[in-house]
């Protein structure tokens, strides 16, 4: 008990200082407990490319240095989905206890054709300046003219392909038709030799090319801050010009390539980039390459590094038409992402675990944050969910110190939290799980000074995020794939095949404390048990005990009668459906048949730092939920999702034999985020094929026991 007591005293006193504006608010220097490790995010989605209405399939991983720590990650992280324009076009604020979610999102069968991004985030990582997690992807909405252009609109162009030289060197890089890329280098004053990389395999084929007689010595040279990593003579009368390099010696991070001729003079130079990490741990294994329609797979599993054991993990298998080339890798998410935006020129190249690709196609498209809002405290949310904001003056919008904050759910018993405001006129309140699902509501105390002139204003979770898209490299077979994919998509919808199912989350999840202000009244009265009144001065002065009413409109004055004393000792405190209401006014034209319940209690009473003169707790009747106007109230949802949405899996070895005659055109074959670990290992796991014909990726990320992540994909063949 006193290891929470400490945590919380110390959450509450999380105050953030500084000026960098990120998600339009003014962050500040944060003063957390020492030695907590940086937190990133990254999202695996199911595929990359979706129709209108479809259902995005994702896992959130939370990464804070070191997997091994079992505190000091944040629980809840945020995803958004916006257009270019910043819109927020879908907002999710999901739990995550064991630094991982998972669930959909479903994009409106109204979308646009067009380049979206998916962002994710954690409060802390606002608080430390660490970017949010960014990915495109397409959404194609076949309702649309000129799809067949969209893609050919959106592919690189010259200007990427063939940018200026930079540091004397011409670079010009070759597509593929894996996507990948060739790149040519030549030095900008000389036609002389052109060196070429490729990916040969799982090498690099490195050739240096001469296009006149010279049989002068050529080094060409791999290194990392002036260490050598790879070195190799080419001999043109030996015929030496061709050399292989091992990536995996290369390591992960910025490299420099470099051409010497003999004499040591430098000849061309030019920087990159390897996301290629060390060879996977894990390790799939298909029984074979080919398989035919509505076909069971079954895959297998490896590990041969215990230090790697797998901590979580999720596999998904798709259409390869379904994934864009440039789609980030959860190596760079969590180990690059830092390193390579912003670093490298147009004529830098980045070498995948699939070759070598134009740096501007690999950095993550480019976020214009907004003007800052008002300034808030921003957080960390390390146990549960947090509500921050700040109170300012409405002629003048400077911060009102020491106001009392009030916050309630709708419920069935009266509940509150309160927070004073700071010197900078902001709140905080930490939610538990008692929350979930219900209602919130934030006002102004009756008492706090000049509410009439103050204003509350909540910080934004999901503040508009526009950004730039980056160059879209999709398969060569695109156009069949949307194609294919649009009848797959009306089929469904003619069979009612949906490719998810809700599931029911538990509300009672969780330990957690209700916050009563009390717990028995002095009086509870049924309304219903007497005679229809019109108004509460009617109610209070009639059937509830120790409650008085005095005067008529404006001018009424409620006071209450003390239990013990039998004395007046001031108004009471009023709610309605566990909800504050600031004044008698508010409540005064209910009548007992919009009330079930009148509870008073009629003795003074304290609530930590508050006191109250007896409280008045109104409950309505089944009929009649609303609440009392008030303009400094402010509803709020506080619904951080559990995992409630699942993957529609096929099987065909127990359909019934009406469903064995349904179509079956999946994209998605399988999407599983919580796939079984046993000892750090996947086991294995089964699937069926669909109708589709074509190739699939099966794709393993996830996070190893040491922290490291990992991802690995395999392809099998579906005739």
């Amino acid at each position: 008990m006193k290891h929470l007591q400490l945590v919380t005293i110390i959450l509450l006193f999380l105050v953030i200082s500084g000026a960098d504006p990120g998600f339009g608010l003014t962050r500040r220097a944060p003063l957390e407990p020492e030695g907590l490790p940086g937190e990133k995010v990254h999202v695996h989605t199911d595929r990359d490319i979706y129709l209108a209405g479809d259902m995005i399939f994702f896992k959130l991983y939370i990464s804070t240095g070191k997997q091994g720590r079992t505190t000091g990650h944040s629980r809840v992280a945020y995803i958004s989905v916006n257009s270019s324009d910043g819109k927020p076009l879908e907002t999710m604020e999901i739990t995550a206890d064991s630094r991982s979610a998972h669930g959909g999102i479903l994009l409106a069968d109204t979308l646009r054709t067009g380049i979206y991004i998916l962002s994710a985030w954690t409060n802390r990582m606002l608080i430390e300046g660490e970017p949010p997690y960014r990915k495109q992807f397409v959404s194609i909405n076949r309702f649309d003219a000129g799809l067949g252009d969209f893609f050919g609109r959106n592919r690189p162009g010259r200007e990427i392909l063939a940018p200026q030289p930079v540091k004397g060197v011409t670079a010009e890089f070759i597509p593929s038709g894996t996507g990948a890329f060739s790149v040519l280098l030549t030095p900008d004053n000389s036609s002389e030799h052109t060196l070429s990389l490729e990916k040969a395999g799982g090498n690099i084929a490195l050739s240096l090319d001469f296009h006149q007689q010279d049989d002068a010595v050529r080094t060409i040279r791999i290194s990392r801050n002036r260490t050598i990593l790879w070195e190799g003579d080419s001999r043109p009368a030996a015929g030496d010009y061709r050399f292989i390099v091992d990536p995996h010696l290369l390591g992960y991070g910025p490299l420099t390539l470099s051409v010497f001729c003999e004499r040591e003079e430098i000849i061309m130079e030019t920087d990159w980039y390897s996301l290629v990490p060390a060879p996977p741990s894990v390790e799939i294994q298909a029984e074979k390459d080919n398989y035919g329609t509505r076909e069971q797979v079954i895959l297998g599993f490896s590990n041969h590094n215990a230090v790697e054991a797998v901590a979580s993990a999720s596999v998904t298998v798709t259409r390869e038409e379904g994934l864009l080339l440039n789609s980030p890798a959860i190596t760079r998410t969590f180990s690059g992402s830092a390193a390579v935006r912003g670093i490298y020129d147009d004529a830098s190249f980045i070498l995948t675990g699939d070759g070598f690709m134009p740096a501007k196609l690999l950095i993550e498209p480019e976020v214009q944050y907004p003007e800052p809002q008002t300034e808030t405290t921003i957080v960390p949310e390390l146990r549960n969910p947090v509500i921050s904001g700040v109170v300012t003056d409405i002629s003048n919008g400077d911060p009102v110190a020491d106001a009392t904050v009030f916050l309630s759910a709708s419920d069935t018993l009266v509940n509150l939290q309160y927070s004073r405001t700071r010197p900078d006129g902001s709140f905080h309140f930490m939610l538990n799980d008692y929350y979930r699902g219900k209602p919130v509501y934030i006002n102004l105390s009756g008492e706090s000074r000049d509410v009439a002139n103050s204003r509350i204003t909540l910080r934004e979770k999901f503040a508009p995020l526009p950004f730039t898209p980056v160059s879209l490299l999709p398969h060569e077979n695109i156009a069949g794939f949307i194609e294919e994919a649009i009848t797959a998509s009306r089929t469904r919808q003619a069979y009612n095949i949906p490719s998810y199912t809700e599931t029911e989350t538990d509300q009672s999840y969780g330990f957690y404390t209700i916050p009563f202000l009390y717990r028995a009244p002095t009086h509870r009265i049924r309304t219903s048990d007497y005679v229809p009144l019109d108004n509460m001065t009617e109610i209070a002065n009639e059937i509830v005990p120790d409650l008085r009413i005095r005067g008529r409109g404006d001018n009424a004055s409620p006071a209450v009668i003390c239990a013990r004393t039998r004395t007046y000792i001031g108004p009471p405190a009023f709610f309605i459906n566990g909800v504050y209401a600031r004044g008698f006014n508010d409540i005064a034209s209910y009548t007992s048949g919009d009330l079930s319940t009148v509870e008073v209690l009629s003795v003074p009473w304290s609530f930590g730092n508050l006191r109250f003169n007896g409280i008045v707790g109104l409950f309505s009747s089944e009929g009649n939920k609303r609440l009392p106007p008030d303009r400094h109230r402010i509803e709020i949802e506080t619904r951080p999702q559990l995992n409630g949405i699942k993957f529609r899996n096929t099987d065909h070895s127990g359909l019934h034999a009406e469903r064995q005659s349904f179509p079956d055109l999946r994209e998605t074959l399988f999407w599983e985020p919580e796939p079984v670990i046993i000892d750090g290992v996947l086991q294995d796991i089964s699937f069926y094929t669909g109708d589709l014909k074509g190739t699939y990726a099966i794709i393993v990320e996830g996070v190893s026991m040491s922290g490291n992540p990992f991802s690995t994909r395999i392809k099998i063949s579906v005739n």
